[in-house]
């Protein structure tokens, strides 16, 4: 493959789909594939038109990853996101990617 990890971020505004009164929205699909080792979505999720954070999932190919092992990375991720939220003079060698548990292991 030409790449095997996929960022995806959406923050355009949802487009307005006016049908004369019939009312059409997204569902979400449930379960999908991965058409890569690991497919990272965020968007920016919305609350009366403003800005409220990011919402994602993470996808990984189940020939390669377990679930455990996918929803691991998310966790390291989202800690990853949250160090760097609350303290933005980080810099990248003191961001701690792993859990206290991962670490003694």
């Amino acid at each position: 493959p030409l790449f095997q990890v996929m960022l995806t971020v959406q923050n355009n505004e949802a487009p307005s789909l006016d049908l004369g009164g019939v009312q059409a929205g997204a569902v979400a699909a449930g379960l999908t594939t991965s058409r890569f080792d690991l497919h990272l979505s965020a968007s920016e999720a919305l609350v009366d038109g403003r800005p409220a954070g990011l919402r994602g999932s993470l996808t990984g190919s189940a020939d390669l990853f377990d679930a455990v092992t996918v929803e691991a990375f998310a966790e390291r991720y989202v800690r990853v996101l949250t160090d760097m939220a609350a303290n933005a003079q980080l810099r990248v060698h003191e961001i701690d990617v792993l859990s206290e548990g991962e670490r003694q292991r």
